[in-house]
């Protein structure tokens, strides 16, 4: 039952009307969010890309169920931009144990990120059947497992996040989360055998009415260059379980470059992470968005898509 512990849009417009010109790069995102920005980070009370602290909260255990532990950014067997997307990423501490973990990566400088110190969710899994306990039956198991928290710490490049208990608890609302047939949370971290099924084409598991309650910082978009994230928690009285992590992050600038070259143009961004999809319209207004065409390939650094110059006017995005 329980486990313890939009978008950013890139420009480039090609004009071609009377012949292939290269225009200006433009930047634009969604508002991001209604109220102030505290030492980078957005205090509790705020909403960020419509939704409030407790709402991500929740997106944050949708983003964590849903992979495998074969590769998955919090076991440590996969890069920190996996299942990653849209304008707030996810972190947390280490699932497989509690280890002193340093981990490193790239991350969009237009992107907000979303750090879980510590946390608990609880659901209606089990084995060999579905159990059926009520929300409030959840809500208090989780808080009972968060109130355990203690000397929670969160650095951002060296200056500290004051205030972490209470201020940055939120609970969850209730939430849906989807899971892979196999190599799951649900077989791990809960200990549920019968939800490991690695038959081929095996259905994934979707489990209804979850819940959550834990301590969250959500990081304003990093200038690009080097920052470091640090937090540590302690569970327990006596303490069974000490968190330490560090991340290393690298904010790249994600910037959509054009160069034409005959009677071709390579498009070009950098490998901060897959997810972008390069989409194009004939006018910049307009809201018929489609994708660009062209195949992907990566090259050093980034990836590239190469296209035939035609008639008339197109412009090009990147949407995550």
């Amino acid at each position: 039952m329980q486990k313890s512990n939009c978008q950013n849009q890139n420009f480039v417009s090609l004009g071609l009307a009377l012949a292939a010109t290269v225009a200006a790069l433009l930047f634009g995102s969604l508002a991001p969010a209604a109220g102030q920005i505290i030492n980078g980070v957005y205090p509790p009370g705020s909403t960020l890309y419509g939704k409030t602290y407790s709402q991500w909260s929740a997106a944050w255990w949708q983003w964590g169920d849903s992979l495998r532990i074969t590769y998955h950014p919090l076991y440590d067997t996969a890069p920190i931009d996996v299942g990653q997307s849209g304008p707030v990423w996810f972190f947390g501490g280490h699932w497989a144990n509690n280890s002193v973990t340093t981990r490193s990566g790239a991350v969009p400088s237009g992107t907000a990120l979303m750090f879980m110190i510590q946390g608990a969710a609880a659901d209606n899994s089990g084995c060999p059947n579905p159990t059926s306990y009520s929300e409030s039956v959840l809500r208090s198991s989780v808080q009972g497992a968060m109130d355990q928290a203690h000397d929670l710490t969160c650095t951002v490049d060296g200056v500290a996040v004051d205030g972490l208990l209470p201020s940055y608890r939120v609970q969850s609302p209730a939430f849906t989360f989807v899971t892979p047939p196999d190599n799951n949370i649900l077989v791990d971290r809960e200990g549920e055998p019968c939800y490991d099924n690695s038959a081929p084409n095996a259905p994934p598991w979707t489990i209804r009415g979850a819940v959550a309650d834990g301590v969250y910082v959500l990081l304003a978009p990093l200038a690009p260059g080097l920052h470091t994230v640090q937090f540590t928690a302690q569970v327990g009285y006596p303490v069974y379980m000490v968190e330490d992590m560090t991340y290393n992050l690298t904010a790249v600038p994600v910037v959509l470059s054009i160069v034409q070259q005959g009677n071709t143009v390579l498009l070009s961004w950098p490998d901060v992470t897959t997810n972008y999809v390069l989409e194009a319209t004939s006018a910049l207004g307009s809201t018929n968005w489609s994708p660009a065409g062209g195949v992907v390939e990566a090259v050093p650094g980034g990836y590239q898509v190469a296209l035939s110059i035609g008639s008339g006017n197109r412009f090009f995005r990147l949407r995550d």
